[in-house]
């Protein structure tokens, strides 16, 4: 089952890519204009960790593209580790960059990280 997993996650992942490109191509303004490879956190994560982190970053039409291609054992996989990713990023925002409630990056994290926890519940 995990082959099989892996390979529905690349190929949501790729179906997101083609998605945005076209859009982009129609005239669209761009979804995502840069791809950062964050070193500092590599090492072994819980499935669907790729994508629940893409998920994060997203904006909310990218959002969308990206779960329009996941079955649903990809999105619970996804759903569960969406949480994790939320909940780091807010910890950093927090933390690390000293970012206030009231931020509005932390604000949306926060509904981020609610939303998240509602669909594993």
């Amino acid at each position: 089952a995990r082959p099989r997993r892996a390979a529905t996650a690349a190929a949501a992942a790729s179906a997101a890519t083609a998605a945005i490109a076209t859009a982009t191509a129609a005239g669209a303004p761009p979804v995502v204009a840069v791809t950062v490879l964050d070193w500092e956190f590599c090492g072994l994560y819980p499935r669907g960790w790729d994508l629940g982190l893409l998920w994060v970053g997203l904006r909310p039409d990218g959002r969308a593209l990206l779960e329009q291609q996941l079955d649903a054992e990809t999105r619970r996989d996804v759903d569960h580790a969406t949480v994790l990713a939320a909940a780091r990023e807010l910890e950093v925002r927090r933390v690390s960059l000293r970012q206030a409630e009231s931020h509005p990056l932390v604000q949306a994290l926060v509904a981020d990280l609610a939303r998240a926890r509602q669909r594993v519940d």
